[in-house]
């Protein structure tokens, strides 16, 4: 039976920032938050990271990102909330993206689990998740020949402005499964972020929904 292991979940914002910025003060002080325990701090003025056994937050100067290496809803939260204080501190930074990203593992998948029919499958939850039959598919075919299906990516719109992507690589035997929801075109409105706090238990019930439907097949 194939079983879905989760990874870690993530917080990814686009935009154009200073990473230098980046620091256990600067989050503390002007975000009121504190990494505990164990903390490694790396500051550049090209990619700034720190980190504790539990959460990494690495600044770019075109992404900043928050990882949780654990599923909790709580824990999920608390770095959505963050990822919106910093934008909200940083109120004069462009940014054009923000979502977040479900990272698992799948095991135990039959040998022909990924195949066409699998691809066909996906496009049909695709189609029955978005909410106005706007979506966009990818199959991923193996340089060996068009017979083995290397990984899929779907794409749909779902809870208005918020895009959704299911995206499936299959790497020497191996499946990794990525379900990101971004909220895109925020250099027009950038507050349009704020919608997806608004809206994470949703996107939590959406996850658990698309991904029990989605990999049912593989029983």
């Amino acid at each position: 039976m194939a079983k879905l292991n989760p990874i870690f979940f993530s917080v990814v914002c686009v935009g154009s920032f200073n990473p230098a910025i980046l620091s256990t003060g600067f989050l503390k002080d002007s975000c009121g938050f504190e990494l505990a325990g164990e903390i490694t701090e790396e500051n550049t003025p090209f990619v700034s990271k720190i980190e504790n056994t539990e959460i990494s937050i690495l600044a770019e100067l075109s992404k900043f990102q928050i990882v949780l290496r654990h599923y909790d809803k709580q824990g999920m939260q608390a770095i959505v909330d963050l990822g919106l204080k910093y934008l909200d501190v940083l109120k004069y930074t462009p940014i054009s993206a923000f979502g977040v990203n479900f990272y698992f593992t799948c095991s135990d998948v039959p040998a022909d689990g990924l195949n066409p029919k699998f691809y066909e499958h996906l496009r049909n939850i695709g189609l029955e998740f978005s909410n106005d039959l706007e979506m966009v598919s990818t199959m991923k075919y193996d340089r060996a020949g068009l017979a083995k299906l290397r990984g899929a990516e779907i794409r749909i719109r779902v809870l208005d402005e918020l895009i959704g992507r299911l995206s499936l690589n299959n790497l020497n035997g191996e499946m990794t499964v990525n379900l990101n929801f971004e909220i895109s075109k925020l250099d027009k409105k950038r507050d349009g972020a704020v919608s997806l706090k608004k809206q994470f238990d949703e996107i939590v019930k959406l996850k658990e929904e698309i991904c029990n439907k989605a990999f049912k097949i593989l029983d």
